[in-house]
């Protein structure tokens, strides 16, 4: 060979020898001292890369320059700190490219010793992305030129040695997640750092997960730390309780994934300290003992250890006894002891690890008790069980003394209740009373100020209520100023609903019952006097005194006192003239089982039957006295009739009286004869249920001697309860109320009267002409009169604004949800009809998309088409 191709030979050989020397070198054991600081740590370390196969297709990872000598050090920031951030790999595989030239040598090496700390790290990453990240620990990711892309953002053929790195890759999951060791409020766990950390890791998160709920504690790094395996106690945790643990590494950029997840359950707890129940002497030698079990203990109590010593004395004797946590109290017997001494004794309980079967758990020791041991002591103390102060005999003596004396104070108490406990009885139902509002004649005529309030004949009512709604209703006004004045003046007491243990049964705190006309509940053997109270009042009817039991819709605390007072005033009918629930607000709580049976106290209520109606409800209950004793053929159950009203608005007062005035009708007319007062509820008791008193007597006063005297009435019953008719709207919704049941007569008819009625003109020409009397207000068709909805009505005839039917409105085109169409009232539901005119041929669609959306199954015809100008509605065919 000739000589100058064997110099080359030699000098590529020697190449590769530095080269690979420079691999080694830099894979066990990286420089740890820059030319600029002596003392600071690695200026870069690097996690493992995967074996690379070299070969002339495929280069390896590669550390170099570009062309224009841009070497290491250009990809640092400068601005970085130049201490290591802890924790890193310092395993690394190099693998060089077989031609390298002098320049590339020296690029490779003079970064490493003048550059300040950073690592380099690999990362998981998708395909199109290299498989090697260049980190810099707290430095901003720069991007990489020269040999690592093509200047456009995509990477050449051969795959670059590092990549900066990208923030939308996370660390990959911690590696080997182990439990080392595990104590009642601990885990001790380790882990090696994630292979693949795409930056600085700057710490863990440890999440430790128990009965669905979950905790965390943060692992911070340390910035010194080598460490390939990193320790951590969880602490804090619950005995004998089940984790469940996963850690995740984070950067100051990202939380990476999550480890594999490990389960541990804690080691037991020590139970907590005993409680003796009992120690005594046995004998001189002796001492019996009794202890309960611990309140608190984990898995079971294995054995008792009782210590015992001689007081004051350091050394003392153990007693282990096994045990068994199935027993709530445990005794024995301490013998071989010496006479004529005290001794300390106190009891723990223990049980064995569950994570090291010979290990034993012990518990907290009982308090201390001390008892003396003397001859014959167990003669001295045959009934005394030792306390934990050690009492002598005269003490003892006066316990039983004092105790005795007590017996003979109870005794005689009970001697003396028997003889006057009668009189204490009535006296809680019958208390003394302040002295009763007056009882006036409401129906004779009042001066009240400057004008005299009389009753009104019915001919005249409607004259008269349409003079109290001129000037903006300015005479209901006066009237009901005048009513309100008057009550204020009266300052009626209510002691016992102000009473500490009674407010919590009032519903609201404005609203109490007056003592001269609450309800009071029957005492029972040994109730209190307070538990006598119901926030109800007892309310005059029409010529009849306590008709009515006016109260307010029953709490949750109450319900036991409510249903009480049902049995007790044999009571049959209850109306509830409120919903549970209106704008958003708890108005009444359920009293009632929705299905089935429910117990209140000592009243057993069932549901038998319910029938819902358009506006109200009709529910039949069974109630039965659970303590009370058949005898006398005294019946432990009644039927009682529950009249719900629906449809009273949440705000205001209901837009048409005729529904309320059948309702009050048809509830008043079911109370039988024999039957207690009808209870009316509303939320408070005061406004809807004072209205619907104040119509059922007017409409009573009105059959019998054809006068109305609202004033006069709510007058006098606002003497019985506070507030009732709380608003001066419920007033003047009762006065056009009793106007319209004036004008409309009795219209609920029986089967066979219709059958006489329908030939009678004058009856019927009346009822019609009360129905077409109503004339609407531009108000109340203000919708049907605008300008873009006029041509969509055929005649004038228009659908009223409260029952008119809507559409879906189509956005930005006024008028849109307009249709000529009212809701009307069906029987057994509110809004079971819709009723408008044939469609015209620009409606047709209207009319169809009101029957979608309000999802009409039915649609019933009543004009014929021979009549009607325009489009049919349907299709003819298909």
């Amino acid at each position: 060979m000739p000589r100058p191709q064997h110099h080359a030979l030699l000098r590529a050989m020697l190449k590769l020898l530095l080269f690979a020397s420079i691999a080694e070198h830099c894979a066990t054991a990286l420089p740890t001292n820059s030319s600029n600081s002596p003392s600071s740590p690695s200026p870069f370390t690097a996690a493992s890369l995967p074996p690379t196969t070299a070969s002339s297709s495929a280069s390896p990872a590669v550390i170099s320059a570009s062309s224009s000598d841009r070497n290491l050090a250009d990809l640092v920031n400068p601005e970085a700190e130049t201490t290591g951030s802890g924790w890193e790999s310092l395993e690394t595989e190099f693998n060089l490219a077989t031609t390298v030239d002098s320049s590339t040598q020296k690029t490779a090496k003079e970064p490493v010793l003048g550059t300040a700390a950073t690592s380099i790290e690999q990362q998981d990453q998708p395909p199109d992305v290299p498989a090697t990240t260049l980190a810099f620990a707290n430095a901003f990711p720069v991007p990489v030129a020269g040999e690592m892309g093509n200047g456009n953002g995509n990477y050449n053929d051969a795959t670059p040695p590092y990549a900066a790195v990208d923030d939308n890759y996370v660390p990959s999951k911690p590696q080997n997640l182990t439990i080392l060791d595990v104590s009642a409020n601990s885990i001790t766990m380790s882990w090696h750092p994630p292979k693949n950390q795409n930056g600085a890791i700057a710490g863990y998160h440890v999440f430790h997960i128990h009965d669905n709920q979950t905790g965390v504690e943060i692992v911070k790094n340390s910035r010194n730390s080598v460490e390939t395996l990193i320790h951590f106690e969880l602490q804090n945790l619950r005995p004998y309780t089940d984790y469940r643990v996963i850690v995740k590494a984070f950067t100051t950029k990202n939380e990476g994934e999550p480890s594999d997840q490990i389960a541990q359950r804690t080691d037991v707890g020590g139970p907590s300290a005993p409680a003796i129940v009992n120690l005594t002497c046995h004998s001189q030698e002796s001492i019996t003992i009794r202890w309960r079990r611990p309140y608190e203990f984990y898995n079971t109590i294995d054995f008792y250890i009782i210590k015992t010593r001689l007081a004051g004395q350091d050394t003392h004797r153990d007693i282990r006894i096994n045990a068994s946590a199935k027993e709530l109290e445990t005794a024995m017997i301490l013998q071989n002891l010496t006479t004529n001494s005290y001794y300390e004794v106190k009891v723990a309980a223990a049980t064995f690890s569950v994570i090291n079967p010979k290990k034993i758990v012990l518990g907290k020791f009982s308090e201390s008790r001390i008892i003396q041991l003397q001859p014959n002591c167990e003669k001295l103390q045959p009934l005394l069980r030792q306390s934990h102060n050690d009492y002598n005999l005269a003490v003892l003596v006066g316990i039983i003394f004092s105790c005795f004396g007590i017996i003979l104070i109870i005794m005689a108490f009970f001697l003396w209740s028997r003889k006057c406990f009668h009189a204490a009885y009535y006296y809680l139902d019958d208390p003394p009373h302040h002295p009763n509002a007056p009882q006036v004649d409401w129906e004779v005529p009042v001066k009240i100020g400057d004008e005299i309030r009389a009753a009104v004949p019915v001919n005249e009512f409607a004259k008269h209520v349409a003079s109290l709604h001129a000037d903006g209703d300015i005479g209901f006004s006066r009237e009901y100023e005048a009513i309100q004045n008057e009550c204020i003046s009266d300052d009626l007491p209510c002691e016992h609903s102000q009473h500490p243990e009674n407010k919590r049964k009032n519903r609201y705190l404005n609203i109490t019952a007056y003592d001269h006309s609450r309800v009071h509940l029957h005492p029972t053997p040994g109730q209190k006097k307070n538990l006598d109270y119901i926030n109800a009042n007892f309310i005059d009817g029409y010529q009849k005194g306590h008709a009515f039991i006016g109260t307010q819709g029953p709490l949750p605390d109450t319900f036991d006192c409510f249903w009480r007072m049902i049995w007790e005033q044999r009571v049959a009918i209850i109306v509830m003239i409120t919903n549970l629930v209106e704008r958003g607000r708890r108005k009444c709580d359920m009293y009632w089982p929705k299905d089935g049976v429910e117990t209140y106290g000592v009243i057993q209520v069932k549901l038998i039957e319910e029938e819902v109606m358009s506006t109200y409800t009709v529910r039949t209950l069974q109630i039965k006295h659970l303590k009370l004793k058949k005898k006398k053929q005294c019946n432990t159950e009644k039927l009682v009739y529950q009249y719900h009203y629906t449809n009273w608005p949440d705000h205001g007062t209901p837009d048409h009286p005729l529904p309320v005035l059948n309702f009050v009708k048809k509830s008043s007319a079911a109370n039988p004869a024999e039957a207690g007062p009808i209870v009316v509820h509303c939320s408070a008791g005061v406004g809807r249920t004072g209205t619907y008193i104040v119509l059922d007597a007017m409409l009573k006063q009105i059959q019998q001697k054809n006068i109305v005297n609202v004033f006069g009435f709510l007058r006098h019953i606002r003497a019985q309860r506070n507030f009732l008719v709380q608003t001066e709207e419920q007033y003047i919704f009762l006065h056009d109320a009793l106007v319209e049941a004036i004008a409309s007569g009795e219209t609920n008819l029986m089967a066979e009267q219709v059958e006489e009625l329908k030939n009678c003109t004058p009856y019927l020409e009346q009822q019609y002409k009360n129905i077409i009397q109503f004339q609407p207000k531009d108000i109340h068709i203000a919708s049907a009169m605008k300008q873009v909805n006029s041509i969509k009505n055929r005649g004038a005839i228009f659908p009223i604004e409260g029952s008119r039917v809507h559409l879906t409105p189509k956005p930005g085109e006024d008028g849109s949800d307009y249709i000529n169409a009212s809701w009307l009232h069906g029987f057994r539901r509110l809004r079971d009809f819709i009723v408008t005119q044939h469609p015209m041929a620009h409606t047709i669609k209207d009319f169809w998309q009101m029957v979608w959306d309000h999802n009409a199954q039915t649609v019933v015809l009543l004009s014929s088409l021979d009549d009607i100008v325009g489009c049919t509605r349907f299709p003819i065919e298909s």
